[in-house]
């Protein structure tokens, strides 16, 4: 068990079934109270996501591309088939599809608009 969690129970009782304490200092071992909250896994997945603590891109731990690579591959559309970068890329042609269409790696695209 988390200290965070313990903390919580603590000072506050159980944690209501398929709840999450989170922080709002985002410091995982701060066990201050006034840091922490009750919130669904959705609400708890939207703040880390509004924070810019979702990994993302070549953040991601089994990423095989990075950013650059991802701007490259957006960057030659319509001069390179999408097989053709899967080669150069070392990557499956349906990754480069998704890239393309918009599907995959959206936060790059987002800053180059």
């Amino acid at each position: 068990r988390k200290a965070h969690r313990i903390a919580w129970e603590l000072a506050y009782g159980p944690i209501p079934p398929g709840m999450s304490v989170c922080h709002s200092c985002d410091n995982r071992p701060c066990v201050n109270l006034a840091h922490l909250f009750i919130a669904t896994p959705a609400e708890n997945n939207h703040d880390r996501h509004a924070k810019g603590r979702s990994a993302v891109g070549e953040r991601q731990g089994p990423s095989k591309l990075t950013d650059g690579e991802v701007v490259d591959i957006m960057a030659s559309l319509p001069y390179e088939t999408d097989m053709a970068l899967s080669r150069r890329f070392s990557v499956s042609r349906v990754t480069i599809w998704k890239i393309r269409n918009k599907y995959n790696w959206t936060h790059i695209q987002q800053e180059a608009a």
